[in-house]
């Protein structure tokens, strides 16, 4: 058992696991917030705004928010298929009921890496605890949440000026990398796109990369003060080099 717990207070044991602890925080913070937006009902009130979706749907703003709340439940329980409440529970073709199967499978991706990530970093402090001493926890813990906010404010920074860019481009490439059939291409005038026009997810995109951002900065930055702030001081360094000087 010793020996055991020797292997797991190794070097190269702590070295793996941070490395993983780093590349969860970005994963972690990306599907909160995915989870949040999707669930609020403010980004859709926004968007609808901002995209004229009353105007491209021809659907009062009132029951466009109705839409989202039953696509929302939809998203959150096990039942099959999408079923809106009347009076426009035929709004959505066979095509556009089935593409929204498909994205309740992502929207499932999120929570389920959202949990993952979770689990992880909780099991890593638990376990870090145990194994480390608080102190040399809180050190390395500083270094995995400094190098995760680094990753995610580099992730953030590149999508976002690709959505600025280009998202059109981004946005394609997304549908054919995370779905293996083509019922997301649907017609300009099905009332999924015209609900939810492109500028809709390119609005929500960047409130996601916003709130990421804004995260990873704070955390990159308390944990650095921590780190600047537990460094050995010269004056503390040079003391414990005449210390050594003077031992026989």
């Amino acid at each position: 058992m010793s020996r055991f717990l020797a292997y797991l207070r190794s070097r190269w044991v702590a070295r793996v696991a941070i490395v993983f602890f780093v590349m969860a925080v970005p994963l972690f913070l990306i599907t909160t917030n995915l989870r949040i937006i999707i669930n609020s009902g403010w980004l859709y009130s926004f968007g609808y705004d901002h995209n004229d979706s009353v105007a491209l749907s021809g659907i009062e703003k009132p029951d466009l928010m109705r839409i989202a709340e039953d696509i929302k439940t939809y998203f959150n329980n096990n039942k099959e298929p999408l079923q809106l409440r009347p009076p426009y529970d035929d709004l959505f073709t066979d095509r556009e009921v089935t593409h929204m199967k498909d994205v309740k499978g992502l929207v499932r991706g999120l929570a389920f890496w959202q949990r993952v990530t979770f689990v992880y970093m909780a099991g890593f402090i638990a376990i870090g605890a145990l194994l480390w001493g608080r102190r040399e926890l809180l050190r390395r813990l500083a270094h995995g949440v400094l190098w995760g906010s680094v990753l995610a404010l580099v992730l953030i920074v590149a999508a976002g000026l690709g959505s600025l860019v280009g998202f059109d481009t981004l946005f394609e490439k997304f549908h054919t990398l995370s779905f293996s059939n083509d019922f997301w291409q649907l017609n300009d005038n099905d009332y999924l796109l015209r609900i939810f026009p492109e500028g809709f997810f390119l609005d929500a995109t960047l409130i996601v990369a916003a709130m990421t951002f804004a995260q990873a900065a704070l955390g990159a930055t308390a944990s650095a003060a921590y780190l600047l702030r537990r460094r050995p001081t010269p004056a503390a360094c040079a003391g414990l080099s005449s210390v050594d000087q003077t031992k026989p």
